[in-house]
């Protein structure tokens, strides 16, 4: 079993993987990292969260109790992947019940450890983002496969929020005129270019520095 997040040999680009190794450090501080035999419980759907889960490796998979009482798959949680993040964000119970398929290593945050380390490392906003984006579309590909029909998408509904995936990257802070001032400040907090180049940034693409956390809305 491995508990640190610098050391894992199966780091990717996904979630959390990516972030600096200060960042890391911190968050390794409030995470408990345990193995779980296939066919674990995690959580089950109508439970309030306790926390967020990551899976390290294994496989793991969320379902939801349809009207005939059978249980049907709504996603396969890959390594890398978080459990259950839009409902720790928003407070809401459980949408899915959740499983190991393998045998599994996870990582485990309390839901009060997991949003004060969002507060006090503003950095990991484009990675949350990433996965809630990953997530609405991992929904629609779902239901397209459960519908057996011409399926279209009319709009992204994720974190409470529908309205077209162009407004949706705005709101999450993903979008290229985010996204180029997320790298700017990156250069600017090294020392690579001076603060204003930020500010600059900020004004030409009409963005607000002042606008709430996507997951405070």
């Amino acid at each position: 079993m491995c508990e640190s997040c610098l050391s894992c040999p199966w780091r990717d680009d996904s979630f959390f993987c990516q972030l600096d190794p200060n960042t890391l450090k911190a968050f390794d501080a409030i995470t408990f990292a345990n193995v779980y035999p296939e066919g674990t419980l995690l959580f089950a759907e109508g439970e309030s969260p306790r926390g967020l889960f990551i899976l390290c490796y294994g496989s793991a998979k969320l379902t939801i109790s349809s009207g005939a009482g059978k249980k049907l798959i709504t996603r396969r949680v890959v390594p890398g992947d978080a459990l259950g993040l839009a409902i720790v964000l928003s407070g809401h119970t459980y949408k899915a019940t959740a499983e190991t398929v393998t045998p599994s290593q996870l990582k485990f945050i309390k839901r009060d450890d997991f949003l004060r380390f969002m507060g006090e490392h503003r950095d990991v906003s484009f990675n949350i983002a990433r996965q809630l984006i990953e997530e609405c579309e991992s929904d629609a590909d779902q239901i397209r496969a459960l519908v057996g029909r011409r399926y279209v998408v009319l709009g992204t509904d994720g974190f409470g929020r529908s309205d077209t995936r162009e407004k949706l990257r705005y709101f999450f802070e993903v979008d290229r005129k985010w996204v180029t001032v997320a790298a700017l400040k990156a250069l600017a907090d090294e020392g690579k270019i001076p603060p204003a180049k930020v500010a600059e940034a900020l004004a030409k693409y009409g963005l607000d520095p002042k606008k709430p956390a996507p997951w405070t809305v």
